[in-house]
C-alpha cells in the first residue's frame, strides 16, 4: 500500500462493499506550467452521512450524493485529508452541487462517514486527533450553561 494511501483495510471494503479504490489527479502549478500527479485515494458512491466532528462547533451531520477522500499534503502539515462531496440533487436543479474541505491533524476536527446507519470510514485512522486534547477545547470552547438550557428547552441541541 501507498505510504499516501488511506489505511483501508480489505476486509472492509469486501464487508461494506460500498468503499471502492480510484485515483485522484492532483495538478501543481509551477513556473507557468501545470503538473499532474496520481494519488490513490477511495470513494463510496451512494447516499451517505457525513458527519464532521469539531471541537469549537457542534457536530455537523449531512447527506450526500458520493464522497472521495485521498491523503495528501497541506501547508505545513505532510498529511491530511482531502475530501470531496457530491450533494443531492434537487428538483430542477442543472448545475451538480460538490464541497470540498480537509481535514489536519490539529485535534479540533474529524470525519466519519455512514452508510445505511453503518460507520464505514473514520478519518482518525488516517489522520491522527488527540481526543484528550478535543475535549479540553470542546470544554473550553462550550457555550454558557444558561444559552445551553434556553435550546435544550426549545428541542434545539448544541453539541
Amino acid at each position: 500500500m501507498n505510504e499516501n494511501s488511506p489505511r483501508i483495510e480489505a476486509r472492509l471494503i469486501a464487508e461494506t462493499k460500498v468503499i471502492t479504490p480510484y485515483t485522484a489527479k492532483i495538478g501543481h502549478c509551477s513556473g507557468g506550467e501545470t503538473t499532474w500527479e496520481e494519488i490513490p485515494g477511495y470513494k463510496i458512491e451512494i447516499p451517505s452521512t457525513v458527519k464532521h466532528h469539531c471541537a469549537l462547533q457542534a457536530m455537523h451531520s449531512h447527506q450526500v450524493a458520493s464522497v472521495k477522500w485521498y491523503l495528501g499534503e497541506y501547508a505545513q502539515y505532510p498529511k491530511a485529508l482531502h475530501i470531496t462531496e457530491t450533494m443531492p440533487k434537487k428538483v430542477r436543479q442543472r448545475k451538480v452541487e460538490t464541497k470540498s474541505y480537509t481535514i489536519v491533524p490539529n485535534s479540533l476536527s474529524y470525519l466519519a462517514i455512514e452508510v445505511e446507519g453503518v460507520e464505514v470510514y473514520d478519518s482518525r485512522v488516517d489522520v491522527p486527533c488527540d481526543m484528550q486534547q478535543y475535549a479540553a477545547t470542546q470544554m473550553e470552547f462550550a457555550p454558557p450553561k444558561e444559552m445551553t438550557e434556553w435550546f435544550a428547552n426549545r428541542g434545539i441541541s448544541l453539541r
